[in-house]
């Protein structure tokens, strides 16, 4: 569901990314286009790739209470991050398979997670809740 809730995000992202292209000329762009797929491909991956390097988690890995790290919790670099994308999409390839998989491994890793040396883990989300801090409490 996560992966799910990124991609519309990345689509909205290409939708907006494309309107420039096409707006000007009131013409589609060509299917075959190399150069439009590669603005596709390069949007696709700043996406994940920045969100994984940086925090460890999309936006819908936040959603979802999910978090990308190595086997031993420490972030991922760029080079890994590069790496699990473009896994990633080989995992897409045959009807999704890489991804289903964690259903049937034992470790509960993705074919992209296996060949990247990647992991998601699930966080615990803070027990307590937020506290409201009232301006006229004197204990403060």
């Amino acid at each position: 569901m996560a992966a799910l809730y990124d991609w519309l995000l990345v689509l909205a992202i290409m939708m907006v990314a494309s309107v420039p292209l096409v707006a000007p000329s009131n013409a589609a762009i060509s299917p075959g286009n190399p150069l439009y797929r590669l603005m596709l491909i390069t949007i696709a991956a700043t996406f994940f790739v920045g969100f994984w390097r940086n925090t460890g988690q999309t936006l819908g890995m936040r959603a979802w209470g999910l978090k990308l790290s190595l086997p031993d919790g420490s972030a991922v670099n760029y080079k890994q991050a590069l790496l699990r994308f473009v896994c990633a999409c080989i995992s897409a390839l045959p009807i999704g398979l890489g991804f289903v998989w964690v259903l049937f491994s034992k470790e509960h890793l993705s074919w992209h997670d296996r060949w990247s040396g990647t992991r998601i883990q699930l966080i615990a989300k803070d027990p307590t809740p937020n506290k409201t801090v009232n301006a006229n409490d004197s204990s403060q």
